[in-house]
């Protein structure tokens, strides 16, 4: 734990002295492409833990497997459930040309895939508040 504390932090220093350099020199768009670069670093790096840390978690405690077995499946089925509900209708973009059907329908996807996580997120605050509410009373 102590590794990824420090890992954090190094991380956070770079990010910050990315962003001193970006600020400072607002002038030179030629940097730009370092700071996509930086960025799909970070996007890279939390896309890893984000997916390795359950598996490091199951390897710790197997009992629990089953459950986080059922996580992922429930956020398989949104992402399912939210694909088949996206229509694909190309549309007209601010530039007058239209979108192609794929790139509508991902768009679409990910719009209802949010809306469900959302709406379960806001679904279980309430439920977990009342609940809390009934059982204090």
């Amino acid at each position: 734990m102590k590794y990824i504390k420090y890992f954090r932090w190094l991380l956070i220093g770079i990010t910050l002295v990315v962003l001193f350099i970006f600020f400072r020199d607002t002038e030179n768009l030629s940097k730009i492409s370092m700071y996509l670069v930086w960025g799909y670093i970070l996007l890279a790096i939390a896309i890893v833990l984000a997916l390795g840390l359950p598996f490091l978690y199951i390897a710790q405690k197997p009992q629990k497997l089953m459950k986080t077995l059922v996580s992922f499946g429930a956020l398989a089925a949104v992402i399912v459930v939210s694909f088949l509900l996206a229509s694909g209708e190309p549309i007209k973009l601010f530039d007058q040309s239209m979108s192609t059907a794929a790139d509508s329908k991902l768009s679409d996807a990910c719009l209802y895939a949010m809306y469900i996580l959302v709406g379960i997120a806001l679904l279980s605050l309430l439920t977990g508040g009342l609940r809390s509410m009934i059982r204090n009373r």
